[in-house]
């Protein structure tokens, strides 16, 4: 059994940040950030709050303000502009800081390190606090109106985060499908982070849906930048800031999965992806598993599959909540059988129901 490490406190957070931003992890220390970093949630929040008070730290414009905006999210710190600035603010003021962080230093290190822990503790708290959660059950949706004058449209059994201030617009997807309808902002775009996905669009309509650990972004009008944000922060870390950088313009969409930095883009018909907000599923030859992951977000008998050993792809409109509609004519067209147990549908092949 492995071994359970303890959190990762704050101070521990400012400790690995400032040697992962040296490069001086070994082998070895690696290794331990990583595990402690895959083993909660927290920890990856914690740390990469603390990444973010590093940089406003040795950068000159590091107001409070600044510090909230760029401890917001981990896609912030991917930004060219973010970027540019904190070279800039470690050439110009940085060097006497980074001296000080030396072993010769540590005295005075560790005060500028306390410094930048209570910053950071506050900033965590008051991003925290400051996103609001929107959730839908299954069979429900909502429709819903942002400060900015976007329009979101969750669908059934999605779970959304927002965040919308004078500095920033955030989405973050947890899980489930949202349309949404984004007011253009002169001074800021609409940033949403879906899986290891962040999607910028400073205007237009989008449909951007997490299931499992598929992302898919549809654009139905528009333009949208999608960029690669890996799930490790050590390997974030490396990047550079246009690396895995996607474009998507109308009527087309990417689908990628979580843990690779590669997607697909393809083109997409806007009517099939944009009707079940009029209570209809539409699909487009699309894998058997996909299509129940959706089905289910409004079934209350919910479906599943048995035995089904070949590659099974469907088409068609079924209206939402309707299960049995759904099941029997997916079987109809891929020769396939159903049972009802348990208060739901299980689909399998038809030689393998025969054989039981």
């Amino acid at each position: 059994m492995t071994e359970r490490l303890p959190p990762l406190s704050v101070q521990d957070a400012a400790r690995w940040c400032l040697r992962v931003r040296e490069g001086s992890l070994s082998a070895t220390e690696r290794t331990e950030l990583e595990t402690w970093l895959d083993q909660s949630q927290e920890n990856r929040d914690r740390f990469l709050k603390m990444l973010d008070i590093w940089e406003g730290v040795v950068s000159e414009e590091a107001t409070i303000d600044g510090l909230a905006l760029r401890s917001a999210a981990l896609g912030d710190l991917q930004r060219r502009k973010s970027t540019l600035r904190m070279r800039q603010g470690l050439k110009q003021g940085s060097k006497e800081f980074w001296r000080l962080a030396r072993p010769h230093g540590l005295t005075r290190w560790l005060s500028a390190a306390l410094c930048a822990i209570a910053l950071g503790t506050a900033t965590f708290y008051t991003l925290q606090a400051q996103a609001t959660v929107y959730e839908t059950s299954k069979g429900q949706t909502q429709v819903l109106q942002l400060a900015d004058g976007s329009v979101l449209r969750l669908d059934a059994d999605t779970r959304l985060r927002v965040q919308v201030t004078h500095f920033s617009r955030r989405i973050w997807v947890d899980r489930g499908r949202a349309r949404l309808e984004v007011t253009p902002d002169g001074a800021h775009a609409l940033n949403v982070f879906v899986g290891d996905r962040q999607v910028i669009a400073a205007g237009g309509i989008l449909s951007v849906e997490h299931l499992g650990n598929q992302t898919a972004v549809t654009m139905l009008s528009g333009t949208a930048r999608i960029d690669y944000v890996p799930s490790s922060l050590l390997q974030f870390a490396r990047l550079q800031s246009d690396a895995f950088s996607t474009t998507i313009d109308s009527h087309e969409e990417l689908v990628s999965y979580d843990a690779t930095p590669q997607a697909v883009v393809r083109p997409a018909d806007p009517n099939v992806d944009d009707v079940w907000k009029n209570g209809l599923l539409a699909f487009d030859n699309e894998p058997i598993a996909i299509t129940i992951a959706r089905v289910n977000r409004y079934a209350s008998h919910p479906v599943t599959l048995d035995r089904l050993n070949r590659s099974v792809r469907v088409s068609g409109i079924y209206r939402t909540g309707d299960t049995r509609a759904f099941v029997e004519g997916v079987c109809a067209v891929a020769n396939l059988s159903y049972r009802e147990e348990n208060g739901a549908y299980k689909i399998t092949d038809k030689i393998s129901a025969g054989a039981d």
